[in-house]
């Protein structure tokens, strides 16, 4: 399974400039229209990476947003009604991605926007026409995502930078129109050097931290070594006794942005000379440094699967990770998650009712509608059963 990694990030190019030609009008829409609500951003495997790229962007764009994986969604519950939620998918066909989407469309999110990387997807099917859902889907030049996705990585890092430089007008965001960030070269003598080591310890600040995540979740997808993700302060914080008790043993890459600059130098001047360290200084002045971030760690796991004598973008997996990817499950607190999201609700606009009772009647009028014939039925438009921007001016008269 898989594509030849190499040929993947000798494409990244061409996945760039064609990323930089798309309409991204329904994601700067979305980030007008909730400028003002903490947004969710969610995603697995290699679309986390994507909702840690959102984060940052959000944070440096003055909004408030907090990446999560599907499962950890299950726990905001309480605080979905208020806030929006925009869902990461490269292909829409997973099944955490599923069903992440029903279970905030259950719990009727102030806003709900859904990013895919490919048209026509399993996951447009399930979307909600209504005032508070968005969808926004894409179709990179190549048929299928690689297994390590850096071609969905970098067509929605391209996308969201253009998405929210119109948003913002902030030139920040401004993509160049060449690929000039590919061109970074590394040490490979001193990369090795460390890539040779049992543990290698990544340090990273401000817009090198989606990236350095995304180096520990490739190394971990493809078993090419152990790393161990800290920011460049709290690593001050007892994490440098890793060091002292494995001198031989561990290897620190150090992501630098300008603004950590000098922190970094003063905390790597005391690592121990024994220990390797390659420093790897991140402009942060515009969003460009992202680009160059993550050239960098693409790079790096490059390099990494030559050392083990693997290709990180067609690795063999077992059986039971077939299993496991598979797996689907209820991210609801009952079987029937729509009755008890409505029940919730009522409760959650003061009315005076029992939660348990209350979810007792609507299964008992739920099963009443699904064995009733109706002849007629009249909807109040307000937009939440209909999307009435769709509609022709006839229709909404």
């Amino acid at each position: 399974m898989g594509k030849n990694y190499r040929k993947e990030l000798d494409l990244l190019s061409e996945i760039y400039q064609q990323a930089r030609l798309c309409d991204c009008e329904t994601i700067t829409r979305f980030l007008d229209k909730y400028s003002d609500k903490t947004f969710l951003g969610i995603g697995s495997g290699g679309s986390f990476s994507v909702a840690k790229i959102f984060e940052y962007m959000c944070t440096v764009s003055g909004r408030m947003c907090k990446s999560i994986t599907p499962l950890e969604l299950g726990y905001y519950s309480s605080q979905l009604r208020r806030n929006a939620a925009v869902l990461f998918t490269a292909g829409g066909g997973n099944n955490d991605s599923k069903n992440a989407y029903k279970f905030v469309s259950e719990h009727e999110m102030e806003g709900i926007l859904t990013c895919c990387m490919r048209k026509n997807s399993p996951i447009k099917k399930m979307q909600r026409d209504n005032l508070h859902n968005y969808f926004f889907e894409y179709q990179m030049p190549v048929t299928k995502d690689g297994y390590l996705a850096v071609e969905s990585l970098i067509s929605s890092l391209t996308i969201l930078a253009k998405a929210f430089e119109e948003a913002t007008n902030d030139p920040f965001f401004r993509i160049t129109e060449e690929a000039g960030w590919l061109s970074g070269e590394l040490n490979l003598l001193l990369l090795n050097k460390i890539l040779s080591k049992e543990s290698i310890i990544v340090l990273h600040g401000g817009i090198t931290s989606p990236a350095a995540n995304d180096l520990e979740s490739k190394f971990s997808e493809t078993s090419l070594g152990n790393i161990q993700l800290v920011d460049l302060r709290n690593f001050a914080h007892g994490r440098h006794y890793w060091l002292s008790d494995r001198v031989t043993s561990t290897g620190i890459i150090a992501l630098v942005s300008s603004r950590e600059k000098k922190l970094a130098t003063q905390t790597l001047q005391i690592v121990p000379e024994e220990i390797p360290v390659l420093r790897l200084d991140v402009d942060d002045t515009t969003i460009m440094g992202l680009f160059e971030a993550f050239h960098y760690i693409f790079e790096i796991v490059c390099q990494a699967g030559i050392i083990r004598g693997i290709d990180p973008g067609k690795p063999k997996v077992p059986e039971f990770g077939k299993k496991m990817y598979h797996i689907n499950y209820n991210l609801g607190k009952k079987k029937n998650n729509t009755i008890f999201c409505a029940a919730e609700r009522k409760m959650n606009a003061g009315m005076n009712v029992d939660l348990a009772k209350c979810i007792s009647q609507g299964e008992t009028n739920y099963n009443k509608i699904q064995n009733h014939i109706f002849r007629g039925i009249v909807f109040d438009y307000d937009g939440t059963l209909h999307n009435k921007e769709n509609c022709t001016s006839t229709e909404k008269a």
